[in-house]
């Protein structure tokens, strides 16, 4: 897998390929749901998939119909839900079942706005209906500023926490007899990643700082700085890492060695960075079947204001391990 290349949007097309079988984004209800996609050349995508959680139907209304008119009838909807992750996997597997067979496929996907559980569940079923001749490009926008409008003590995106689940399709290998390392890729959200570590009761807290920002003028480092250190205040013990928050290959050789460091113990991952290093996250999972990865959805989301987007995308070229869903270790 190649370092992420940073480009314009305007110049996304002539980065992607000439025919894409598969264009795969997720409506949400930030604007930057619709940069990468408004910018993908229609007649060069056979098949549009235009995701979206029906769990924000009214918020998402407007950006879902942005980028299906973009794309025009040839677009296919598909509902996902946060509140049940398998009913999601179920129609998404639905939908990408096209990728089966047949001659080798280009798939692109949008990362940007899927939830990371969403994207998770997206890469671990490529990774079972893919074959070594079909070829995967990720594309992510990143924020230029989040929770719109609030002084810089006062942005929030989301509060409370509903639940802490294992993403389908990453459950890891738990020993009840073993002690628990919780990794947790630390983001904006201090409250949802300190109650996440309270519920856990781990016995070891490693917490990742993003290295770099994927923004231009680097603006969001002293906010993941001090989110790493409002939780560092509650959790003295805690051992502290950096990873990549635009380099999945990396993210993922980082993460492996910080699980290395305690061997014999279950493993959790949570991350909540960038969508980048949540790649990174299922790269490393996909290959260590022992590594649980898990997801906490908010009880509340600043819909109205999350997010502006970057007039930039990074894009690559995804290697995904290939392997049976079926299979068990």
């Amino acid at each position: 897998m190649s370092v992420p290349t940073k480009v314009l949007l305007t110049g996304l097309s002539g980065k992607l390929p000439a025919k894409i079988d598969f264009f795969v984004c997720c409506a949400s209800y930030e604007r930057r749901s619709t940069c990468a996609a408004l910018n993908v050349p229609p007649d060069r995508v056979s098949v549009p998939l235009v995701c979206f959680n029906d769990d924000f139907e009214d918020s998402v209304r407007e950006n879902r119909a942005a980028i299906t008119d973009h794309f025009g009838p040839k677009s296919r909807t598909v509902a996902l839900r946060q509140s049940d992750p398998m009913l999601g996997l179920d129609r998404l597997q639905e939908a990408l079942s096209g990728l089966i067979g047949g001659d080798p496929k280009t798939v692109v996907i949008d990362t940007t706005t899927f939830t990371h559980e969403g994207l998770l569940i997206l890469l671990r079923l490529l990774a079972s209906c893919l074959r070594a001749s079909d070829a995967v490009h990720i594309v992510y926008t990143p924020a230029s500023d989040y929770a719109l409008g609030s002084e810089a003590a006062e942005k929030w995106l989301s509060r409370g926490l509903k639940e802490i689940r294992s993403v389908l399709g990453f459950p890891g290998r738990m020993v009840p007899a073993r002690n628990l390392h919780l990794i947790v890729l630390v983001g904006f959200e201090v409250e949802r990643a300190r109650m996440l570590i309270d519920a856990c009761e781990p016995d070891i807290v490693s917490l990742g700082s993003g290295r770099d920002a994927t923004d231009a003028g680097k603006t969001h480092l002293p906010r993941n700085t001090e989110s790493l250190r409002a939780l560092s205040v509650l959790y003295p013990d805690f051992l502290k890492f950096e990873f990549s928050s635009v380099d999945p290959s990396e993210t993922e050789e980082v993460l492996s060695r910080q699980v290395d460091l305690y061997p014999g113990r279950n493993t959790i991952i949570a991350p909540m960075n960038t969508k980048l290093s949540t790649i990174g996250t299922a790269l490393l999972a996909m290959k260590r079947r022992d590594i649980q990865l898990c997801y906490a959805p908010a009880i509340t989301y600043n819909t109205p204001a999350y997010s502006s987007p970057c007039d930039f995308c990074y894009t690559t070229q995804l290697e995904i391990p290939r392997f049976d869903v079926s299979k068990t270790d």
